[in-house]
């Protein structure tokens, strides 16, 4: 399959399974790509909490307590008619959100800023599960 062939079915389903659970794009291919990891044993598990502020983003995070380690998920969705690359500033602006995030989450002010209804709430509480070196 060519890349663009790739891309246009990829899209495609992320817009269908955006219409079938009412989701929004890149929420539905933040799971999308989540559960390929997990059907590829790339990683066991996967909770999605979409969580964005100014210079700080979060799309959904795995914590193993018996490895200690907590990944967290970041995306960068645009639906686009055709792929385009990524330039390496951008991608370095897109994980110095997500580690923006993951240095916020150590602040107890951000941290009891988080309303307890949101999904990312957890994932506040889940990094207070991981030892502390």
């Amino acid at each position: 399959m060519e890349p663009n062939e790739f891309y246009n079915d990829l899209r495609q389903q992320i817009l269908v399974e955006c219409d079938v659970r009412s989701e929004f794009a890149e929420s539905q291919f933040v799971q999308h790509v989540a559960d390929y990891l997990i059907d590829t044993g790339d990683i066991e598990e996967f909770t999605p909490c979409s969580f964005k502020q100014r210079g700080l983003k979060v799309d959904g995070y795995a914590l193993l307590e018996d490895k200690g380690t907590l990944d967290i998920f970041i995306a960068d969705y645009r639906d686009l008619e055709e792929p385009e690359t990524i330039t390496k500033t951008e991608l370095g602006q897109i994980f110095r959100r997500a580690e923006t995030f993951f240095e916020k989450l150590q602040e107890d002010s951000f941290k009891d800023a988080i309303e307890t209804s949101l999904p990312v709430y957890d994932l506040n509480i889940a990094s207070l599960m991981l030892p502390h070196k």
